[in-house]
């Protein structure tokens, strides 16, 4: 080869490096365009409470607000128009009290303090039983107990539902608590009373329906036992 060829061959090579580099920049810059011009959306607690039809969807990401969105409209943004039926769903209810929740998922535990911030109550937030102990020990020796404590049934890592609620029975044979669980087929959950549950809240949580169980037991004259 001789030394023309070679400095044609090197000055290709490095025009395709080049042509890549240059490339690459301007795929970034697309994709950072579209990514301003098409925000992913957000919800806030005060934006859940907006409508009437709310559940908040649990992910490993993400905590998801779908009012009357079919999944397709969702993405496009469009809304569907209601049924009469839809029209007739109860508002959440606004209350007063104090509310400890357990729920070992971050995002979901967060939302769920945020949204009853929102409808009056005062929140406590614990991530497993232990915590749910100690919190409902302090509250209670200051005499400021909590009028609800919200349990999530299953808990990857410390002390869970079942045992949570033995130990505040023994703590206080009034507690008023509600078992929360994604799993219907569960023992706790179909004979909640048995283990000195008040009502059972699934997930994912209704705000309508959520807001109406925690206001009728707080409304109990007496703990769950009775």
């Amino acid at each position: 080869m001789n030394i023309i060829a070679f400095f044609s061959l090197l000055g290709g090579i490095i025009a395709f490096i080049l042509g890549i580099l240059v490339y690459k920049k301007f795929l970034k810059n697309t994709l950072e365009i579209t990514a301003l011009q098409n925000p992913i959306p957000t919800f806030s607690a005060a934006a859940i409470m907006d409508g009437s039809d709310e559940t908040i969807v649990s992910t490993n990401q993400a905590v998801i607000k779908l009012l009357d969105f079919k999944e397709d409209e969702l993405i496009g943004c469009k809304h569907t128009q209601t049924s009469d039926k839809e029209k007739t769903k109860k508002d959440p209810i606004i209350g007063t009290g104090n509310i400890l929740i357990m729920e070992d998922d971050d995002v979901i535990r967060e939302a769920l303090g945020e949204i009853l911030t929102h409808l009056g109550y005062q929140i406590e937030l614990a991530k497993n039983g232990e915590e749910t102990i100690a919190l409902y020990k302090a509250a209670k020796s200051v005499g400021q107990s909590f009028d609800v404590v919200i349990i999530d049934l299953t808990i990857r890592c410390g002390m869970g539902g079942k045992e949570a609620i033995e130990q505040l029975l023994e703590i206080d044979p009034n507690v008023k608590a509600l078992v929360s669980s994604a799993y219907s087929i569960d023992p706790v959950i179909s004979d909640y009373k048995r283990y000195g549950f008040c009502g059972v809240v699934t997930k994912p949580y209704n705000i309508s329906e959520l807001s109406e169980i925690i206001y009728e037991t707080i409304e109990r004259k007496d703990g769950c036992m009775s």
